[in-house]
C-alpha cells in the first residue's frame, strides 16, 4: 500500500479581490470550475461565502493534484471536480488528461486507487485543503 498526500492554502483575496464582486461568467471561473461546482456555488449566501466556496475548491484541486502528482499528470483544474456529496463531505471526480494520466500510471505499476479523499476549510481570508490518495498493488 502507498499513501500520498497533498495540501494547499489559498489567500481568498488573491483569487477573488475584495474590491470587485465575483462574476460567475468570469473566464477564470468558467475554466477552473465545473458546472457542478458552479451550480453548488450559486447556492451560497453572500459574496464572501461565495468567494470562500470557490477558493476552498481551488485549494482542493491543488491538494488533489499534489496527492496524485506521482502519476505524472499536469495541473488541470478543470479535470478535478470537488463538490459536496449528499452527506456534505467533499467528493472528488477526475476527468480529462488528469484521469488519463492516472489510468496510465495505475496500469503501468499494476496498482489501483483504493481511495481519494479531500478535506476543505476556510477562515477569514484563507482557504485550505488536504488530500490523501491510497494506492494498493493488484494481486
Amino acid at each position: 500500500m502507498k499513501v500520498t498526500t497533498g495540501t494547499d492554502i489559498v489567500k481568498i483575496e488573491r483569487l477573488f479581490p475584495a474590491s470587485s464582486p465575483l462574476n460567475l461568467d468570469d473566464p477564470f471561473v468558467k475554466r477552473a470550475f465545473s458546472e457542478g461546482e458552479q451550480k453548488q456555488g450559486k447556492g451560497r449566501e453572500g459574496e464572501q461565502a461565495l468567494k470562500a466556496y470557490f477558493a476552498a475548491r481551488f485549494a482542493g484541486k491543488e491538494a488533489v493534484f499534489k496527492a496524485l502528482s506521482v502519476c505524472g499528470c499536469g495541473f488541470a483544474p478543470q479535470d478535478i471536480e470537488v463538490i459536496d456529496g449528499a452527506s456534505g463531505r467533499p467528493e472528488v471526480t477526475l476527468s480529462g488528461q488528469t484521469r488519463e494520466a492516472l489510468d496510465r500510471f495505475l496500469d503501468e505499476y499494476a496498482e489501483f486507487l483504493l481511495s481519494l479523499d479531500v478535506s476543505l476549510s476556510f477562515e477569514d481570508e484563507y482557504a485550505v485543503a488536504m488530500a490523501v490518495a491510497v494506492f494498493e498493488k493488484r494481486s
